[in-house]
C-alpha cells in the first residue's frame, strides 16, 4: 500500500507511478482537446448564423431569430443539461 501523505509533492506529481504526473497531463491534453473542438463548433453556428441573418431567406432569418430567441431565454446550466440528458450513454 503506498503511502501518499508520506510522499513530497515531487514525486506525486512524478511521471511514472506511483506519482499522478502522466494522468494529469493527459487529462489537460484532454481538456484542451475538447475545448478547442468547443470552440470550433461554436465558430461554425455562429458563422452560419450569421450568414443565414443576412441571407434573403425568410426562413432561414426565421429559424436565425428563434434559435437565438430560445438560447438567450433558457438558462445556461439547464442547456447543458439538456445537452447531458441528450447524449447516448454507453
Amino acid at each position: 500500500m503506498i503511502h501518499y501523505q508520506s510522499m513530497s509533492p515531487g514525486q506525486l506529481l512524478a511521471l511514472a507511478p506511483p506519482g499522478w504526473g502522466g494522468a494529469l497531463l493527459s487529462g489537460l491534453g484532454i481538456s484542451l482537446l475538447v475545448a478547442g473542438l468547443g470552440y470550433l463548433l461554436g465558430l461554425l453556428i455562429g458563422l452560419g448564423g450569421a450568414q443565414l441573418r443576412r441571407s434573403r431567406s425568410l426562413l432561414g432569418q426565421d429559424l436565425v431569430t428563434l434559435y437565438t430567441t430560445l438560447v438567450r431565454a433558457v438558462p445556461e446550466l439547464v442547456l447543458i443539461l439538456l445537452v447531458y440528458l441528450r447524449c447516448p450513454r454507453r
